[in-house]
C-alpha cells in the first residue's frame, strides 16, 4: 500500500422545519469525478507541503485501511507516532473511477520515492456526510518502471440505468450505495510467498465489467 512504501522508503439530514443546529445540507447523489481527482492531488500536496504522515492523517476517513504486506490494517494504529520524514513521496492519480451516485470512487496513479524509485498506487475516496470526500483504502508498491501516464487524466462512472438484475452483489470488501462498484483487497498464499490482489469492478455496458486488477508480487514493497 502506498502508505507502506512511504513508511519503508443521512445519512444525510432532513429539513423538516428549517435547519437544525448539527444538520448538513443534502448531498446530490451524482457522480463528481473531478472532486475527487481534486482530493487526490490535494492529498499529494499537503504531504509536500505539511508533511506526509500528518496528510495521511487529516485526509482518512473513520476506519481506513493501509493495505501492506502482511494485509490491511488499520490506518489509524499504523500511522500513530508516524513522524513526517524530511522529503515526502510524490504521486499523480493517472486514472478514477466512480460510482453512479458518486458514493465511493477509487483513484489508481504512480508514485516516485525521495531516492527516485517509481511505484503504484490504488485508493479508494468515500464521500462524507458534508460532501466531501476521504480515503477509506490506501495500498503502493515498487515497480521496476513507472506506470504509463495517459496525456490526461482518465475518469469513467459507472451505469446509472442498470436493470436492478445487473446491479453488483455484496461479494467486495466495498460496495458503492447504489452497487454499481465495487472493490475486493485479498491477501493470500503461504508466509514467504504472499501475494496481495486488488480488483476493481464498474456496471459498464448494463453489465459487471472489472477495470482494474492487480496481482502485487510478495517482494513489492
Amino acid at each position: 500500500m502506498r502508505a507502506l512504501v512511504l513508511g519503508l522508503a443521512c445519512a444525510l439530514a432532513a429539513c423538516a422545519s428549517g435547519p437544525q443546529r448539527g444538520d448538513f445540507p443534502r448531498i446530490p447523489l451524482t457522480a463528481n469525478p473531478s472532486k475527487v481527482v481534486t482530493a487526490e492531488l490535494g492529498f499529494a500536496r499537503m504531504a509536500k507541503d505539511e508533511g506526509q504522515w500528518t496528510a495521511f492523517r487529516r485526509t482518512m476517513a473513520d476506519g481506513a485501511l493501509i493495505f501492506g504486506r502482511t494485509g490491511a490494517i488499520p490506518a489509524r494504529d499504523f500511522l500513530r507516532g508516524m513522524e513526517d520524514p524530511p522529503v515526502a513521496v510524490d504521486w499523480e492519480p493517472y486514472r478514477v473511477w466512480s460510482s453512479c451516485d458518486g458514493s465511493l470512487a477509487v483513484t489508481n496513479g504512480a508514485l516516485t520515492t525521495p531516492e527516485g524509485e517509481s511505484g503504484e498506487f490504488v485508493a479508494m475516496w468515500r464521500r462524507q456526510s458534508d460532501g466531501e470526500y476521504r480515503w477509506v483504502f490506501d495500498a503502493g508498491w515498487q515497480t521496476d518502471a513507472p506506470p504509463q501516464e495517459p496525456a490526461f487524466i482518465q475518469t469513467e462512472v459507472a451505469d446509472c440505468d442498470a436493470p436492478p438484475a445487473a446491479k453488483l452483489g455484496g461479494s467486495g470488501n466495498s460496495i458503492s450505495s447504489d452497487a454499481t462498484l465495487t472493490y475486493d483487497f485479498e491477501l493470500r498464499g503461504e508466509a514467504g510467498a504472499r501475494e496481495r490482489t486488488i480488483s476493481v469492478t464498474l456496471l459498464r455496458g448494463g453489465a459487471p465489467v472489472t477495470v482494474y486488477d492487480r496481482i502485487i508480487p510478495s517482494g513489492a514493497e
